[in-house]
């Protein structure tokens, strides 16, 4: 801009730097897209496996649990006293 003897060399210098920059954004933006599509892919990958993941049907039945067999008690007889206990007097303490 220093160097430019009129107002038409300093806009026709400002219109090629304007030019390049426009190149420079264009190449960057192509860029920035690129990336976004791979990291949409990922992204669709993993919500996919999620998805899948969350709603995958449970299992019909649960696992089949070991049945463990009640084991049969004996009846124990009671045998009943024979004979009546007597009930003592109490004694008074006089």
């Amino acid at each position: 801009m220093s160097r430019a003897q009129s107002v038409r060399a300093l806009v026709g210098g400002q219109a090629g730097e304007l030019k390049a920059v426009r190149g420079r954004i264009v190449k960057d933006i192509q860029r920035v897209v690129a990336i976004l599509k791979r990291a949409g892919k990922g992204a669709r990958a993993v919500a996919t496996d999620t998805y899948a993941e969350i709603v995958k049907a449970p299992p019909s039945k649960p696992a089949a649990r070991r049945k463990t067999s009640k084991r049969k008690t004996k009846k124990k007889v009671v045998r009943k006293a024979k004979r009546k206990v007597r009930k003592t007097a109490r004694r008074t303490g006089s």
